[in-house]
């Protein structure tokens, strides 16, 4: 079934009974204001058609019907305008405008089509079968109200699918609004994670490393632990320095190669002991994919740092083909079971997030191994 939206549909309605009384004033007035017309025993049958009519037309429109019901009343709307038609009293026929546009809400375009076809076929015939009319003013009359029917088709059909073309942009719109805000939700969340991500890699880095200096300085003589507290004082404010840069680098990246940057993690490292190999043309790996291995370097050595207990850290890198493989290993404590932690997940999410992969290996007494397979485009 078909539906216009309420406010235009309730207009077409008013100007369906509208149609409805104007096609049979004549009558009404006649039958009124005449008593010999009302003494008219087919007068009287026309009025009561007429009437039913109307009872039936307003009961589709104002009772909450369903399809088939709203059919029936129509067919019986139908049933009696071609009745009317028969006595033609006034301009009875011209209520035909009335189902025909109720076809129009009703039944596909082409059922209406049809049925107003018919409509205006039955028409012909019950003219062309009346005594009082010539077959040429059968035809012209015929002719004529089909005219107005098929009018009254046209137009409610126009505005029906200008109606529901309103409806559907309206829906459109709302959804894209409703698209928008998830997007504009969905930037706000992923920019979140960054700085979180962003946060726990660098912050975390550079307090391990502080963290160590410290414990040195515990253990070490005056002289000795003076040195390592400066260093750790130097340190505070390199922390300060790298939490403002989180914030700055997401809108002016840090344009230093690639391999500068790696080594600029190893500076201040006393333990373990770093040995880092680098290949030729890494500054051929794109923007996140630069960005992604930077992350890995630095998320091993702080781990390593803080859990392995390891004299020594190898980190290496080569280009394979069209990828970039990192592999890093200590010789520290390692562990029977690998239990994950957020920087490891951290890790995990910033390599499969540009179609590479990881693999982390332990074995107790034999330290940690990462490997990092990561395309130079990111994916």
């Amino acid at each position: 079934m078909i539906f216009a939206p309420t406010a235009r549909r309730r207009m077409l309605e008013v100007g369906g009974f509208a149609a409805w009384l104007g096609s049979g004033a004549q009558h009404l007035v006649e039958f009124w204001l005449m008593p010999e017309v009302r003494a008219q025993p087919a007068r009287q049958v026309c009025t009561v058609a007429f009437l039913l009519f109307g009872l039936a037309y307003t009961a589709a429109c104002l009772l909450p019907l369903g399809r088939r019901w709203k059919i029936g009343l129509l067919t019986v709307q139908t049933v009696l305008g071609l009745w009317l038609s028969w006595y033609s009293y006034g301009a009875f026929s011209a209520i035909f405008t009335v189902t025909s546009a109720a076809a129009t809400f009703l039944l596909s375009q082409r059922g209406a089509a049809v049925w107003v076809i018919a409509q205006a076929l039955g028409t012909t015939l019950i003219f062309l079968l009346r005594p009082d009319m010539s077959l040429e003013v059968a035809l012209s009359a015929a002719a004529m109200y089909a005219a107005f029917e098929l009018f009254t088709l046209f137009a409610a059909r126009a505005m029906l699918e200008e109606s529901l073309a309103r409806s559907e942009l309206t829906q459109v719109n709302t959804q894209l609004l409703q698209a928008r805000e998830t997007l504009a939700e969905h930037a706000r969340t992923q920019e979140r994670l960054q700085i979180s991500r962003e946060l726990h890699d660098s912050v975390g880095h550079h307090l391990t490393v502080l963290a160590v200096k410290l414990e040195v300085a515990c253990h070490s003589g005056p002289e000795t632990g003076a040195v390592h507290v400066r260093e750790a004082r130097a340190m505070v404010g390199e922390v300060l320095a790298e939490m403002r840069a989180v914030v700055t680098e997401m809108r002016n990246p840090d344009l230093r190669p690639l391999p500068d940057r790696l080594r600029s993690l190893t500076e201040h490292i006393a333990s373990p002991r770093i040995h880092l190999t680098l290949p030729e043309h890494l500054d051929e790996a794109a923007g996140p994919v630069s960005h992604v291995l930077y992350r890995c370097v630095q998320e091993i050595i702080t781990n390593t740092t803080r859990h392995a207990q390891a004299q020594n850290l190898w980190i290496r890198m080569q280009r394979e083909g069209e990828h970039f493989d990192l592999e890093a290993r200590d010789d520290g404590q390692g562990a029977t079971e690998l239990i994950p932690h957020s920087g490891l997940h951290v890790m995990r999410e910033r390599v499969e997030g540009i179609g590479g992969a990881l693999q982390v290996d332990c074995q107790p007494g034999s330290g940690f191994a990462v490997r990092v397979r990561i395309p130079m485009r990111s994916a």
